[in-house]
C-alpha cells in the first residue's frame, strides 16, 4: 500500500488531480484505522488507465463509463478527434506562416488577419451545407481575359499582344478592385487563395497575372 505522497511520486498526479478523481470516484483509496489514505497497486494502475484515455482525447465521464462497463460511442469521439484535428492542423499552418515574434504593429495585425479570415473561412465552410449561397464569381468574359492571359504570359511574357492582353484586362476591371489589389500586401494568405479561385487559378498563376499588370506604366492604355 502506498501513502498518498508515494502514490502522487508513483502516478505524476497533483494533489489537486488526485482529489478531483477521487470527487468523481474514479479513484478508491482505502483508509487505515487512523484515517489515513492508502492507495494500491489496482489504483496505480487505474490511474495509468486514466491517463492513457485522456491523451486519446477521452472526457473523464466518458471514462468513467467506460471503466464501469457501460457501452461507449467511439464513431462519435473519433468524429470529434478529426474536427480537433482539422482545428490543429489550420492553426499550426497558418502559425507556420508568421514570423517567430509577434510585436505591435504590422505582425500583429498580420497575426488578427490571417486568424480571422481562416477561422471564418473554417465556420462558412462547416455551415455552407446548410446554408447555401450562389457561389461568388467573376464574369465568363472576365474569367476567359484571364485565363488568356495567363497562358500568354507562359509563352510569350514580352510580346505585344500579351501586353495589350493586360491592358484590356486591367482597364476592364473597376476602380475599387483595382485600389483593393494595391494594398494585396497586408492580405491574409487566405484571401489571395481566394481571390485566385475566383479565376480557376494557383495563388502562384494570380500572382504573376497581376504582377505583370501592375508593372505596366500608369498610362499605358488609359481610357
Amino acid at each position: 500500500m502506498y501513502s498518498t505522497r508515494q502514490f502522487l511520486h508513483l502516478t505524476g498526479l497533483t494533489v489537486k488531480s488526485l482529489r478531483h478523481y477521487q470527487r468523481l470516484d474514479l479513484v478508491r483509496p482505502a483508509r487505515t484505522s487512523a484515517g489515513y489514505r492508502r492507495y494500491s497497486r489496482a489504483d496505480v494502475s487505474r490511474v495509468y488507465q486514466l491517463s492513457a484515455l485522456k491523451s486519446f482525447g477521452f472526457s473523464l465521464r466518458a471514462i468513467k463509463s467506460l471503466l464501469a462497463g457501460r457501452r461507449l460511442d467511439l464513431s462519435s469521439h473519433l468524429h470529434a478527434l478529426e474536427r480537433e484535428r482539422a482545428r490543429l492542423t489550420l492553426a499550426i499552418d497558418t502559425l507556420r506562416r508568421m514570423p517567430a515574434t509577434i510585436e505591435e504593429g504590422d505582425s500583429r495585425e498580420r497575426l488578427l488577419g490571417e486568424v480571422v479570415w481562416e477561422w471564418s473561412e473554417a465556420k462558412y465552410q462547416a455551415t455552407r451545407a446548410t446554408t447555401p449561397t450562389a457561389p461568388a464569381r467573376v464574369c465568363d468574359s472576365r474569367l476567359t481575359a484571364f485565363q488568356e492571359l495567363a497562358g500568354a504570359l507562359e509563352t510569350d511574357p514580352t510580346g505585344d499582344r500579351t501586353r495589350a492582353m493586360a491592358i484590356a484586362f486591367r482597364n476592364s476591371g473597376d476602380p475599387e478592385t483595382r485600389s483593393a489589389l494595391q494594398r494585396r500586401a497586408d492580405w491574409p494568405d487566405g484571401l489571395r487563395r481566394y481571390f485566385a479561385s475566383l479565376y480557376g487559378a494557383t495563388p502562384e498563376v494570380w500572382e504573376r497575372v497581376i504582377n505583370f499588370i501592375e508593372a505596366l506604366p500608369a498610362a499605358d492604355g488609359a481610357a
